[in-house]
């Protein structure tokens, strides 16, 4: 039983930037360094975590639900802009079907 059961009720998170390994790999160079640098993030988020170890992160913070983004931030090819495949959110969405939904961005 997970801590939003033990609540009583559900925690949704609406928006989470997807950072499985296949997700990184359209990120910018700059992101590492942001989410290490501004964000102090885990080592593990910043190199990428599989959906089973995101499932984990959810339980252990009472997430029931979650909410992946197809992000689309900005035009092709500007250093600060990147875009995530629909397919990557896809394919995370299919290995926990009752648990992640994924939302595609347009830009």
């Amino acid at each position: 039983m997970n801590r939003a059961s033990k609540r009583g009720y559900a925690a949704i998170d609406a928006v989470v930037n997807i950072c499985t390994p296949e997700a990184l790999e359209h990120r910018r160079d700059w992101w590492a360094g942001f989410l290490g640098d501004k964000m102090n993030a885990e080592e593990q988020n910043i190199k990428g975590v599989t959906v089973e170890a995101m499932l984990a992160q959810m339980d252990d913070a009472g997430i029931d639900k979650a909410f992946l983004i197809a992000t689309r931030a900005g035009p092709v090819g500007v250093p600060s802009c990147y875009r995530i495949p629909y397919e990557v959110v896809a394919d995370a969405v299919a290995q926990a079907p009752d648990r992640l939904y994924g939302l595609a961005g347009i830009d």
